[in-house]
């Protein structure tokens, strides 16, 4: 599971943040020669109490989650912790590639087929430069399409309690805030910083 984790982020990071691939692999490298459970459950009960010390880890509020393992159960071949509930990384990070390309009447077939000149058809049709957006650059381009969002639903808000209310008139949609993409260079970054 780990070492699909670590390649599921290293072919991210080739894509959009290309300057943390070198570090992924050294990473990867230390923690392949780890894995005795025993003591890798330990580990994650120390970085997880230190992590909530520090504010970092704990409930949906905080920069993230981790789970708790139980000592007691765990064996050299065997960890056993708490489930965290959810979607996977990838799955989450391609959902909301499909959801911007969308926005932008984009698709991932245009982009071309197999991986590598998919990644190169990508970072070209997006001007995403070598190392990709900035942790800043993603920020201020959520913040601008949050403020279209916003604006188009003040729009749809006074035309459902204007227009909206002669009968037989379809009512416009509101957008939430999950149409809004992640800061992929701040996961990154945070995901580093853990």
């Amino acid at each position: 599971v780990f070492r699909g984790d670590v390649r599921t982020i290293k072919m991210f990071c080739e894509v959009a943040q290309p300057v943390h691939v070198a570090p992924l692999i050294e990473i990867e490298k230390q923690f392949m020669t780890e894995f005795d459970y025993v003591l890798e459950s330990q580990q994650l009960d120390k970085v997880r109490k230190n992590m909530m010390a520090a504010d970092i880890a704990g409930d949906a509020s905080k920069l993230c989650a981790i789970p708790k393992p139980h000592l007691d159960l765990c064996t050299k071949r065997i960890l056993v912790m708490n489930e965290l509930n959810g979607n996977k990384l990838i799955t989450e990070l391609k959902n909301d590639m499909n959801r911007q390309m969308e926005r932008m009447n984009k698709s991932l077939e245009k982009l071309g087929g197999d991986e590598a000149e998919m990644r190169k058809s990508f970072t070209k049709e997006f001007e995403l430069g070598e190392n990709g957006p900035t942790s800043e650059q993603y920020e201020t381009l959520i913040k601008l399409l949050d403020a279209k969002r916003r604006a188009v639903n003040a729009y749809a808000a006074l035309y459902n309690y204007s227009v909206g209310l002669i009968p037989g008139t379809k009512r416009k949609e509101y957008q939430d805030k999950s149409s809004l993409p992640i800061n992929h260079a701040k996961l990154i970054d945070d995901l580093l910083y853990i």
